[in-house]
């Protein structure tokens, strides 16, 4: 089954491709995985946790793809959320908040951490940089 969403994160992971969150043509918010290896398939993640969003930003390192932000407009929610999925045994973590919402972030990884910039909330555009060492956190 392919994903009908937009505004997800769409990231490779060895010979994988996973796509996760975004918004149905109805404008639906998801929470769903999908790997791509030929076919897409769904994925089941455990514990439930990951709300569903869209406009969330997210790299992958190693086994692990690390997840932040997003919004879910039908509910006029931006996030602080961030998250860690253990592709090993398809799990969710709990990590520390952002300093403070955003959505439409751009994230990028350079010497083993993760760079999130930019992104917009309800008081507007962001223009700050946070870096995030998974090594500390």
């Amino acid at each position: 089954m392919e994903p009908s969403l937009a505004s997800g994160v769409c990231l490779l992971v060895e010979e994988s491709i996973y796509y996760i969150g975004g918004v149905s043509p109805e404008g639906v918010h998801s929470s769903k995985i999908f790997k791509f290896s030929n076919i897409w398939e769904p994925i089941e993640a455990n514990p439930t946790i990951f709300a569903p969003r869209s406009g969330h930003c997210g790299f992958a390192l190693n086994s692990d793809i690390y997840i932040f932000g997003g919004q879910c407009e039908s509910e006029n929610l931006v996030f602080n959320t961030s998250y860690k999925l253990n592709l090993k045994d398809n799990t969710w973590i709990i990590l520390p908040n952002l300093p403070q919402p955003r959505h439409s972030s751009s994230c990028v990884t350079y010497n083993s951490k993760g760079l999130i910039f930019g992104g917009a909330n309800q008081e507007g555009v962001l223009d700050s940089l946070l870096i995030f060492n998974p090594g500390k956190n």
